[in-house]
C-alpha cells in the first residue's frame, strides 16, 4: 500500500485578490536499502551509477541522465561546477569526480519531474520504490 501525503494551502494576495494554490508532494522512495525524499533520491542514484561507471565521462552521464528529464532544463540533473550559476540550486558539497570533470546534481525536483528520472533510473537498471 502506497501513502502519499500532499499538503495543499491557499494563499490570498491582498492586493490582487488572487488566490494561489500551493501543492506539496513528501512522498519517499527506497534505494539500495535506504530511504530518500526527491531531491536525495536523484543525488542517490547519480552517485551510485557513477560509483558503478567509475570511467565515466562528463558528455557519457548527460546521455543517462540528460537535461531533458528535469522540467527546468535550464538546471538539468548534472552540471559541471563551472556551469553553475545558481549554487541554491545544487548539491554543490557533495560534488561528484567523473573521467574528466567535476559536476554537482541538482536539487530541484516535485510532483512533475521525479517520475520521469525515477522511469530513467529504472530504464538504467536501478530498482527504486516509492514509499
Amino acid at each position: 500500500m502506497t501513502t502519499i501525503i500532499i499538503e495543499i494551502s491557499v494563499v490570498t494576495n491582498k492586493k490582487t485578490n488572487h488566490s494561489k494554490v500551493n501543492t506539496k508532494n513528501y512522498s519517499k522512495y527506497e534505494f539500495e536499502g535506504n530511504i530518500y525524499n526527491k531531491r536525495r533520491l536523484v543525488l542517490a542514484v547519480v552517485k551510485s551509477y557513477v560509483d558503478k561507471n567509475p570511467h565515466i565521462t562528463y558528455a557519457d552521464l548527460l546521455k543517462v541522465f540528460p537535461d531533458e528529464l528535469n522540467d527546468k532544463k535550464t538546471l538539468g540533473v548534472v552540471k559541471r561546477i563551472s556551469e553553475v550559476n545558481d549554487t541554491k540550486r545544487y548539491f554543490m558539497s557533495e560534488a561528484i569526480k567523473l573521467a574528466d570533470a567535476e559536476v554537482v546534481i541538482c536539487n530541484q525536483w516535485g510532483m512533475l519531474n521525479i517520475s520521469v528520472f525515477i522511469d530513467k533510473a529504472k530504464e538504467n537498471g536501478m530498482k527504486i520504490t516509492q514509499k
